[in-house]
């Protein structure tokens, strides 16, 4: 029996998306700020689970016509290697306050955008158009090829006839192989196929990296268990030497590295 091993990686999709002629939904005074998100489901598909985020472009300020960043996508973690899996281009009007507002999406695969280079979809909201999204660039880098093993080779037969699949009898009788030792087979020179590890779970740096906004916002206690702010070492004393007391020093310890990926610099204090 000839079997197909699984890729190690199915490689990355290069995508680069534009948009063309969206439809405003941020009302008559300003225009919409649109991003992407790719999308794919757990169970099912289209119909049959929820969609869930891969990957999120960066939002343009004020634009109809957009032309996003090329995005860098794992095909495995898309759509799991496989390339007709129903996946799913959705738009979101970018807000501060993190609930973005819909501007349509479409259905399609990792096949079909591959396809599409220089075509367009229509974004859909419902039964109405909400504009088109064009594919400028659509590719996959890096995919590893498969292994493919191959059935062991007949043995070797001393007679013109050879004879009947039900009368032949191996000389010596093969020896079960632990599984451990499958790794040390050489089956004639083929390798053992393997296996595609699960994902990774993200980090913060993926995040990032993934274009995940983050605002950063400040409470204080003012409790009375804090201690009375006239005597030092209570954690609201004012120092008159200029030295920190205990919410400025954690203040300042977190802030200085969180404040770097705030979106907007603009920080409330509560």
């Amino acid at each position: 029996r000839i079997s197909k091993a699984p890729p190690r990686s199915a490689g990355k999709l290069a995508l680069r998306l534009r948009g063309i002629k969206l439809k405003n939904v941020d009302g008559l005074f300003s225009k919409s700020d649109p991003f992407f998100e790719i999308r794919r489901t757990y169970d099912g598909g289209a119909g049959g689970g929820s969609w869930s985020p891969v990957y999120r472009g960066k939002h343009m300020n004020n634009n109809l016509n957009p032309k996003w960043e090329p995005a860098s996508i794992d095909v495995n973690v898309l759509c799991d290697g496989d390339l007709n899996k129903r996946i799913q281009v959705a738009v979101y009007d970018h807000e501060k306050k993190g609930k973005h507002n819909p501007m349509g999406a479409f259905d399609t695969t990792v096949n079909e955008l591959v396809k599409s280079v220089g075509g367009k979809f229509e974004l859909k909201k419902g039964s109405k158009t909400y504009g088109t999204i064009a594919v400028d660039e659509c590719k996959i880098i890096g995919a590893e090829t498969s292994s493919v093993m191959q059935p062991p080779s007949a043995p070797a037969v001393a007679t013109a006839t050879a004879p009947a699949a039900a009368s032949y009898q191996p000389s010596i009788m093969p020896v079960p192989v632990p599984v451990a030792d499958f790794g040390n087979m050489n089956l004639g020179g083929q390798p053992l196929p393997v296996p595609v590890p699960p994902p990774k779970k993200p980090t913060f740096v993926d995040y990032v990296s993934g274009n995940c906004d983050l605002n950063m916002c400040v409470a204080i206690d003012f409790t009375g268990s804090n201690g009375d702010p006239r005597r030092p070492g209570t954690l609201h004393h004012f120092s008159p030497h200029g030295q920190m007391n205990g919410y400025e020093k954690a203040i300042s310890a977190v802030g200085g590295i969180v404040a770097k990926y705030d979106s907007d610099q603009q920080f409330p204090v509560y």
